[in-house]
């Protein structure tokens, strides 16, 4: 004796309009200070705004010691993390670093060329 119906409350002009607002503030939120939510594929991820000299992003593989050699090829340069958040989903994770300085070339390629890393962004 039941009746089963699809719940169709996302389905209302309202409630698009909502998501495709929602989607934008995230897609800023992410380009401008590298924050991750409601990823699929990636975990969710926060730093709040930036307020460091730069701030980086780094997508790798979830295995031991690679935030170590990330960590230390940036302090090898004498720049200081001043906030960090790393945060895994399965295999793939996600690291944000602020660091005291700006971030150079050299530092960027020698964090993209550790084994495991698969990107990194700098904001």
């Amino acid at each position: 004796n039941v009746i089963a119906m699809p719940h169709r409350g996302a389905c209302t002009p309202e409630s698009e309009d909502r998501c495709a607002v929602m989607a934008a503030e995230q897609m800023f939120d992410y380009l401008k200070n590298g924050n991750i939510k409601n990823s699929v594929n990636f975990p969710e991820c926060s730093l709040g705004f930036l307020e460091s000299a730069d701030r980086l992003c780094v997508f790798h593989e979830n295995k031991p010691n690679l935030l170590q050699q990330i960590t230390n090829l940036i302090s090898s340069t004498g720049t200081n993390i001043d906030n960090m958040i790393s945060k895994a989903k399965g295999a793939i994770a996600y690291t944000m670093l602020d660091i005291s300085e700006k971030a150079t070339d050299d530092l960027l390629s020698k964090i993209s060329s550790v084994k495991g890393v698969v990107r990194v962004r700098k904001i």
